[in-house]
């Protein structure tokens, strides 16, 4: 059945991270649309959509205009494909949304951060003065 979920991330995303993520993520052909209206189910109306190729549905982004953040809502329905491209719950493309965010956070702070692999499941990011 398909149902609209949040894409929901522990700390603030903001629109410059979305952005980042994106560029980061040219294989998945993400582009950021301004637009209204969406068509995929239970999401109306959306301050921009992420469009994804090979993909029949897209993410919805509600701007928190006083905060600067964003929310993310998408339908991970199998036949909307946002899954096939982005990973399970979008991993891949909340994984570069949080690169970005530690990237733009070394750099504010002259600090380099990379990725690497972690005994856990999943990455660590390890930041290094330069």
């Amino acid at each position: 059945m398909s149902h609209v979920t949040q894409i929901k991330r522990n700390e603030l995303v903001f629109i410059c991270d979305i952005e980042t993520a994106c560029l980061r993520m040219e294989a998945a052909s993400l582009e950021m649309a301004q637009r209204q209206f969406k068509s995929y189910y239970g999401v109306g109306q959306c301050d921009f959509a992420i469009r994804v190729a090979n993909a029949n549905y897209e993410i919805g982004c509600f701007v928190n205009s006083e905060e600067g953040t964003v929310e993310m809502k998408c339908d991970l329905y199998s036949s909307g494909g946002l899954q096939n491209v982005l990973g399970n719950n979008l991993g891949l493309f909340t994984r570069e949304i949080d690169m970005a965010k530690a990237e733009r956070l070394a750099d504010s702070e002259r600090l380099r951060c990379y990725e690497e692999p972690s005994e856990e499941p999943g990455w660590r990011v390890q930041v290094i003065e330069f």
